[in-house]
């Protein structure tokens, strides 16, 4: 299952206490990554990049499957499976690349290498990715079409959090208030007519949408772009 938690914040604002905080997000994760814990930090133009990633091993058990992943120029955290992995590696093997393990999170990396975010429309599966990517300073992230795999977002105080539950979240200290609207939406009325794919039941905590790249700037602009949509005809 894998767990992924992150901040993206100003440098000025880097302190020993942020990076405890991320441990704290991090461990929260623990049940859903028993194999393993690994850091990355960065920075990118204006902003420093931490993710902590608690590891499910499936895909490749070695430490070659190890994320944070650094290879073909990004590091990468995935969370979920790519299905269609074995026809990508293939297909980006005829294109010279070269691979050190059998973990999708490379076949990943080597895909963001050679189409840049418009992969997302090449990926079959079930997945919550981050991409670091500092040649061009910036991060990526992609969720899955139907949102099967989550990822949670907050700013507070000049600082961005992510992870994979918000209970990782609530681990930073931060306080979480309830919205009471988006409670009694779900519990007054019909509860799928009041869900929202990228509501929760507290203030400020939103999931990235579905189907959706967002992409962050060196300077912190914060982009999305929709790469599928259901067909419903």
């Amino acid at each position: 299952m894998c767990g992924i938690a992150g901040y993206i914040a100003p440098r000025a604002s880097a302190n020993q206490e942020r990076a405890e905080g991320l441990r704290r997000a991090t461990a929260a994760l623990a049940h859903r990554g028993p194999d393993d814990e690994a850091y990355f930090d960065a920075v990118i133009g204006d902003r420093e990049v931490g993710i902590g990633f608690r590891r499910l091993a499936i895909q490749d058990i070695s430490l070659a499957g190890r994320q944070p992943m650094t290879a073909h120029g990004v590091t990468i955290v995935l969370n979920g499976e790519i299905y269609n992995a074995p026809e990508l590696r293939s297909e980006l093997a005829g294109y010279g690349y070269q691979f050190q393990s059998r973990s999708d999170a490379e076949v990943i990396a080597a895909a963001y290498a050679r189409w840049g975010d418009t992969l997302a429309e090449r990926l079959r599966g079930i997945f919550a990715i981050a991409i670091v990517d500092q040649t061009h300073e910036r991060l990526v992230f992609i969720r899955d079409p139907f949102g099967v795999k989550t990822l949670y977002w907050v700013s507070r105080g000049g600082s961005t959090w992510f992870a994979s539950e918000v209970k990782a979240i609530a681990a930073l200290g931060m306080p979480l208030e309830p919205d009471l609207a988006a409670i009694a939406r779900v519990m007054l009325t019909d509860p799928y007519a009041g869900a929202s794919p990228t509501g929760t039941f507290f203030n400020g905590v939103n999931a990235i949408p579905p189907a959706t790249v967002r992409t962050v700037t060196a300077s912190g602009t914060v982009r999305d772009r929709a790469y599928y949509t259901l067909d419903a005809s």
